[in-house]
């Protein structure tokens, strides 16, 4: 039998990769930064007024809250790894200094221009961020077995109708089609591989494709749609949709804000869609 096949996509191999990862905690912890700043600016002007109202409401909605931690944080085997609270590609002192960097950028940003700061988080937050966890991906396939592992998620390429392919320098994106008896969220679907790898695959993709496809065992037992489920889905992603529309168009907002409100609105209008296709 042929030898497994297995890809890891990292920041060591892709300069696309760095460069998502790295821009999106410049813009986003440069944000989080100024927002703390204000925060505490903002108290300390209140306490220097005789106003001890925010800072109270600030340690008890900060240190104070987590004060049940501590005997946690004591404790050597209970205490979590740094690494699950910040990237491990990264060293604290790396990323205060993207943060105090994309900080300086977005004043900058905003000082030309309000609305181009706005669109640059915007941008960032659903652009390079799901764009940096589509492309830091690993996978594996076996030959033996005939499947196709990435991030965790398995298929067989026994149940393959067809792939599309599409090379961007040195991966491939790939969307691999499923048949409807195995068509379920898990499989992996949209995938970038290396080109490399991609090409190792052709002949077992295809091969997958050209295989007959066998029913599951629960076949009889699969349910239809919920008509019912479907029409409250998207009922809700059309109310999501109109608050988008109006906030943008309709109500006395400045442009950068309702801009803002607007896609995060769009956003759940789309992901109740997908609930309702999926459903």
């Amino acid at each position: 039998m042929p030898d497994a096949i297995d890809w890891a996509i990292t920041r060591e191999r892709s300069l696309l990769l760095r460069v998502c990862q790295d821009g999106a905690v410049a813009v986003l912890g440069g944000l989080v930064l100024l927002a703390s700043m204000g925060m505490i600016a903002w108290v300390g002007a209140e306490a220097l007024e005789r106003n001890f109202v925010p800072l109270v409401l600030a340690l008890v909605g900060g240190p104070f809250s987590v004060l049940y931690l501590l005997p946690m944080l004591a404790d050597a085997t209970q205490r979590p790894d740094r690494s699950q609270f910040l990237p491990v590609w990264h060293s604290p002192r790396k990323l205060l200094g993207l943060a105090v960097g994309g900080a300086a950028g977005l004043v900058g940003t905003t000082l030309l221009s309000p609305l181009v700061a706005v669109l640059l988080v915007v941008g960032v937050t659903f652009g390079l961020v799901p764009l940096a966890g589509f492309l830091a991906t690993n996978g594996r396939f076996d030959p033996e077995t005939r499947t196709l592992t990435v991030d965790g998620r398995s298929a067989s390429l026994d149940a393959l109708t067809g792939v599309r392919r599409v090379s961007v320098g040195r991966v491939t994106v790939t969307w691999f089609s499923y048949a409807r008896e195995a068509s379920h969220w898990t499989v992996p679907r949209l995938v970038v591989l290396p080109t490399a790898v991609e090409q190792q695959l052709r002949q077992h993709v295809s091969a997958g494709i050209a295989a007959p496809i066998e029913p599951p065992d629960d076949a009889d037992e699969r349910r239809d749609a919920n008509r019912t489920v479907q029409a409250t889905l998207v009922t809700f992603a059309l109310l999501f949709l109109g608050v988008a529309v109006g906030q943008f168009f309709v109500a006395d907002l400045p442009t950068a804000v309702a801009l803002w409100a607007s896609s995060l609105m769009a956003l759940f209008a789309l992901i109740f869609l997908w609930l309702a296709v999926r459903e």
